[in-house]
């Protein structure tokens, strides 16, 4: 992307803010990595600036099933969760600190000589607190990295790339209802329609960069690429 597509675009210009910010030797090796950093991080979100709907927010890749939210509120997404959701969730809960106990238990057991069998060298390792990753920090591990999982599974649903019927069904009754009722599709939000708008371009997509930053969308915005008219309808 040429640099003045990268001046023009929204956060980017903070890849040339932190080019002095000091002469001595440790500020200059601060800046270098703080730089990079920084530009690896906005040309990852500014990437999608050429692929921009009539809306002038990210474009959805078209799945292989209809599309029912391209943005949806992180209430729908884990309201939405199925059972294998949560399972998955679990068993990634589970599995975090069972692993890190299984790697500490040959370095616990050469040390609790009086510990015999794999499962009582296994409860001796969980018990440590020597190392940083104990149980109950892979535990936090787990459950955070579980629900992330988890959400991924139930927002690609939303997006169409995995098998919705349970999804479409749903939310076309959830809809309707509130379109009978007379209240507003996706609810009412405290922003303006521009704040609610450049809320939409940080959240939509997201989903596909949880291994830089998760973000969720927690604004109730119109933008979320489908036709309303089919819950008036129904």
């Amino acid at each position: 992307m040429a640099n003045d597509s990268l001046d023009q675009t929204f956060g980017c210009e903070s890849i040339y803010i932190i080019t002095n910010i000091g002469h001595t030797k440790h500020s200059q090796r601060l800046a270098v990595i703080s730089k990079t950093f920084i530009h690896s991080l906005t040309l990852y979100y500014c990437i999608y600036t050429d692929r921009m709907s009539e809306e002038g927010l990210p474009v959805i890749p078209k799945g292989d099933y209809p599309l029912i939210d391209a943005d949806p509120h992180i209430s729908r997404v884990v309201r939405y969760f199925r059972f294998s959701d949560i399972g998955v969730w679990a068993a990634v809960t589970a599995s975090a600190p069972l692993l890190v106990g299984l790697m500490d238990y040959n370095k616990y057991n050469q040390i609790s000589r009086g510990v015999q069998g794999t499962i009582k060298g296994f409860l001796y390792a969980a018990r440590q607190r020597r190392s940083m990753f104990g149980p109950a920090p892979s535990l936090f591990l787990g459950i955070v990295g579980g629900f992330l999982i988890a959400y991924q599974r139930s927002s690609y649903r939303f997006l169409g790339y995995t098998e919705n019927a349970r999804e479409q069904a749903k939310d076309l009754e959830e809809l309707s209802k509130r379109a009978k009722a007379g209240l507003p599709i996706y609810g009412t939000s405290a922003l303006s329609p521009e704040l609610q708008k450049i809320a939409a371009s940080y959240s939509r997509l997201a989903v596909f960069k949880f291994s830089i930053f998760p973000l969720f969308n927690f604004v109730n915005h119109p933008y979320h690429g489908v036709d309303t008219a089919k819950y008036y309808e129904s």
